[in-house]
């Protein structure tokens, strides 16, 4: 029983020093990261990146700054993919927004109205169409 117990307590400290033990290789690996992006990036003009496959874009000031931030310092798999930079017009830095929506988001406008068709039916926002009756 005395030896189940200190077995017990020796795996324990063991995966606790295992589990210690990474974060700062994580760390570590974040900082050589940033450091090469630093050293090697020469950008100046605004980056527009979605957010791995989501439909979540993100206006950076420059392109070095979304490679800084795919060197997540969580050990976390997010990745910014470098887009069109249309999907980011009038979009403020650092603020995660849908693809697209630029100042319609910010606005409060959903951006969807009502439209006409010839026969008088209308389109209504979220896809729904209403036939006008005649009679």
């Amino acid at each position: 029983m005395k030896a189940s117990c200190y077995l017990f307590i020796i795996l324990g400290l063991m995966l606790h020093l295992a589990l210690s033990s990474g974060s700062g290789s994580t760390t570590e690996g974040t900082q050589t990261c940033r450091k090469e992006v630093q050293s090697s990036c020469t950008s100046k003009t605004k980056a527009c990146a979605r957010l791995g496959r989501a439909n979540i874009c993100q206006a950076f000031k420059n392109d070095c700054q979304r490679r800084i931030s795919n060197c997540n310092s969580k050990g976390l798999s997010i990745f910014y993919r470098k887009v069109s930079a249309n999907l980011c017009k009038n979009m403020p830095y650092d603020k995660k927004l849908p693809c697209g929506s630029g100042s319609n988001a910010l606005s409060g406008s959903s951006g969807a109205t009502s439209n006409n068709n010839n026969n008088g039916s209308q389109i209504r926002p979220g896809g729904i169409k209403a036939i006008k009756e005649s009679g």
